[in-house]
């Protein structure tokens, strides 16, 4: 009998093993080091806009990294994505509970329960303590794991890209904004000097030394510097709005934009060595390669769901009919022993979700390699 059932036990295991689908390797991520690359190149500096030197550019960077909604919205995802790591991280260890219950309970006439208990009504109680410990033999939880990882390097890199695509666009907009205050005081030099034009030819008509002509040619001078100096107007109060905005700001910020103080003479300091790679860092782009990862574990997930899975379970504890007796040695129930789930039918599921995942992780790859 037990060499019927070991053998049963066997063919099971062999049998959910035989399901697994073939997936053909994916395209291997080619390391810096391969290519002659240094990975200790001098990083950027993190603050990087404090070289432009303008206190008001500082504090708008700031108000904006810790004020934006998408930011902050980004921020929330890479706090989930970590929590998340930490839940697949307790799922590889053993796991324990305890149960108790109390309950006053009629037994039946025709069940397993003998007089004096049948046909009556009792108090039973039960304390229970459980352990559960998945082997993880072939490795789905370390799978899990790592994609889980990966998947919260993924994020964070995101919030990485939205803090430096934030910073930019203020100091592209900041710039902009001196820009366009350069071109005000240029446009209201022009008015100005249009204007003491249009006075010395009217001066010049009154005298007879110029005709209707040259005064309405000045004229024209004028309301074209008087159009341009609008333009310049125009486009700061349009720049002031995108700060306000990139700021998560309103309309009560707008007063509070002070002509820009950049230092635009002097030479940002740059790392006298820049990696080949340099563009290969962004963090958008070491997102997706995060992905991928996620991806590829993702696979090994899958793969894994067609195995067997044994858990190691055991049970300690105390139980009783009628309270009088639970505290009693005599009430002790303990157990221990193997539970082993594995996968026959299940109308295709598995291999459904298999190439599910498989075609989401080939499709990450090709978009990642060059062509």
């Amino acid at each position: 009998m037990r060499l019927a059932m070991r053998s049963t036990f066997v063919a099971l295991l062999l049998g959910g093993c035989v399901a697994a689908p073939h997936v053909q390797t994916e395209v291997k991520q080619v390391q810096s080091q391969s290519l002659g690359l240094a990975p200790d190149a001098q990083p950027i500096a993190a603050q990087w806009w404090k070289e432009l030197g303008d206190p008001q550019l500082d504090r708008l960077i700031e108000q904006g990294l810790a004020e934006n909604p998408s930011l902050v919205a980004a921020l929330a995802r890479v706090r989930r994505a970590e929590a998340s790591v930490d839940v697949a991280h307790a799922a590889q260890g053993p796991q324990i509970t305890a149960d108790g219950q109390a309950l006053d309970q009629r037994f039946s006439d025709h069940y397993i329960y003998p007089p004096p208990y049948a046909g009556t009504t009792r108090w039973t109680a039960t304390a229970q303590a459980n352990l559960n410990w998945d082997l993880d033999l072939f490795g789905r939880q370390k799978a899990v794991v790592s994609q889980a990882q990966s998947t919260a390097a993924a994020t964070a890199l995101d919030a990485d890209a939205a803090r430096l695509t934030l910073s930019t666009s203020i100091a592209q907009t900041y710039v902009s904004l001196a820009r366009a205050d350069r071109l005000i005081a240029v446009a209201d030099g022009f008015v100005k000097s249009r204007e003491q034009a249009l006075a010395y030819t009217g001066a010049r008509v009154r005298n007879k030394l110029a005709s209707e002509f040259d005064l309405r040619q000045a004229e024209t001078l004028l309301a074209q510097a008087e159009q341009a100096r609008t333009r310049a107007q125009q486009e700061r109060d349009l720049l002031v709005h995108a700060l306000a905005a990139l700021a998560g700001r309103g309309a009560d910020f707008y007063s509070s934009i002070a002509t820009p103080a950049l230092r635009l003479d002097q030479v940002i300091a740059v790392p006298q060595k820049l990696p080949a790679d340099l563009l290969g860092r962004r963090p958008d782009l070491l997102a997706g390669q995060a992905r991928i990862d996620a991806a590829v574990a993702g696979r090994k997930v899958a793969r894994a769901d067609f195995l067997p899975n044994i858990d190691l379970q055991a049970l300690a504890g105390l139980a009783s009919i009628g309270l009088g007796n639970f505290f009693g040695l005599s009430s002790g129930v303990y157990g221990g022993g193997a539970a082993v789930h594995v996968p026959i039918f299940e109308s295709g599921k598995l291999r459904a979700s298999s190439g599910d995942i498989c075609s989401a992780s080939s499709s990450m790859t090709s978009i990642s390699t060059p062509r």
